[in-house]
């Protein structure tokens, strides 16, 4: 049980220490296409979509001409600009992401909210407090 919470922890840093060091290169689609097919493409495999999504999320973050990424779903239209990390860092990620965790593919300064409020003041309350 320890030596598996400390494997954690490692990875855990060892991502946070990846996101800011992170080697790669930019990269601008031809055509509409998917996460998916892009990873298929660079990467020769789909499960590397998370990675790509993460670290072009993250670059959105300093560098707004990056595409910001809303869903592992979302149509990449053409023209799109994605950061594409290096190997090593995509396999890094890979190893340690939990889809239970979408907040982890936004990269930072993405709030992840869940709500009931759906009618009256409440719904108005909640589209206000997501504008800002």
């Amino acid at each position: 049980m320890k030596r598996g919470w400390v494997l954690a922890v490692v990875g855990i840093l060892l991502l946070g220490a990846l996101a800011w060091a992170q080697a790669g290169k930019a990269y601008v689609t031809s055509q509409e296409t998917t996460l998916q097919d892009v990873a298929k493409e660079l990467f020769g495999d789909a499960k590397y979509a998370p990675a790509i999504m993460r670290a072009t999320n993250s670059k959105h973050l300093v560098d707004p001409s990056f595409l910001s990424i809303d869903s592992l779903t979302m149509k990449i239209p053409a023209g799109a600009k994605l950061w594409i990390p290096d190997r090593t860092w995509a396999e890094t990620f890979i190893a340690f992401w939990n889809p239970n965790r979408p907040e982890d593919l936004f990269g930072g300064g993405k709030l992840v909210v869940g709500s009931w409020w759906t009618a009256g003041g409440e719904a108005e309350g909640l589209n206000a407090l997501c504008k800002i």
